[in-house]
Formats: structure tokens, sequence, C-alpha cells
């Protein structure tokens, strides 16, 4: 097996995603490695009200804020030494369109942080990750944020 060159590391620009940001970026660095970040913009499938009119205006205006936070993160990485970095915004079903890159045959790994939702929370948000991890063709690693520390 050999060590991988082209890195895919999604994020959905939080704070629990930063984690997965920041290995994929270590192991690039380490690697040598091409890295590649990817956000999924997706508005709800059902908005409510006259919301429902205003879909296009949450899309685009998520796609540009997007766009501006991806172009920020690359310009930081490759600042930190991630020579090879780029970033894409797409739009659509998230784990769907990640499956659609990962098996695109353009990367090696895909690197993705999980919420670590449980229970209820996880039956009605349903979990990306686990859907990715279920059907990727490629292997990917998840990465869960810090613990917050203990008092």
């Amino acid at each position: 097996m050999k060590p991988p060159k082209r890195i895919l590391v999604v994020t959905d620009l939080s704070d629990c995603s930063r984690a997965a940001v920041e290995y994929g970026a270590l192991l690039a660095r380490r690697l040598e490695a091409d890295l590649s970040l990817l956000y999924v913009s997706q508005v709800p499938d059902r908005l409510v009200g006259d919301a429902h009119y205003l879909g296009k205006e949450f899309v685009d205006a998520d796609m540009r804020e997007g766009r501006q936070k991806i172009d920020a993160l690359v310009a930081e990485l490759r600042e930190e030494g991630v020579q090879h970095c780029t970033g894409e915004v797409a739009f659509g079903f998230a784990a769907r369109v990640i499956l659609e890159r990962a098996g695109s045959g353009d990367y090696d790994l895909l690197v993705m942080g999980t919420h670590g939702r449980s229970g209820f929370q996880r039956l009605w948000m349903g979990s990306i990750a686990e859907r990715v991890v279920a059907h990727a063709q490629i292997p990917v690693l998840t990465v869960r944020p810090p613990a917050p520390p203990q008092a």
C-alpha cells in the first residue's frame, strides 16, 4: 500500500470540522501530498412560508460566504507549508456530492470531521459521515473534534 498523494478534506466550515482540516493539512505536509478542501452548501429541503421564495438567495449567499471562507483557509494552509492546496465549493446533498468527488479517481484519501452525535439527534439529522464511510470507494479518515478541557 502506498501513502496517499492526493487528499480530499471535507469541511462544513464549523469548529468541529476544523480538526479534520488540521489533520488533513498535517498529513499533506508530512507526505508531501496535494490537499483539496471541499465545502458543500446545502439549504434545507423545506423552507417554510415566504422563506421558500428566498431559497435561491439563501443558496447564493451561502455559496459566496463558503467561497470566501474556503479561499481564506487555502491561503492559511499554504502559509503553513501545504504547498499544493486548492479549495472547492459545491451545492447539493452533502453525502452525494462528497461521494461523487471521492469516487472521481482524483483522490487517494478522504478526511472528514464527525460531530459525534448519537441517539435521537443522529436519527433525526442523519449522519453524513456514516453514509460516506459506508459507500466511499477510497479510504476515509474521520476526525472528531478535541474534547473540551475538564474543569
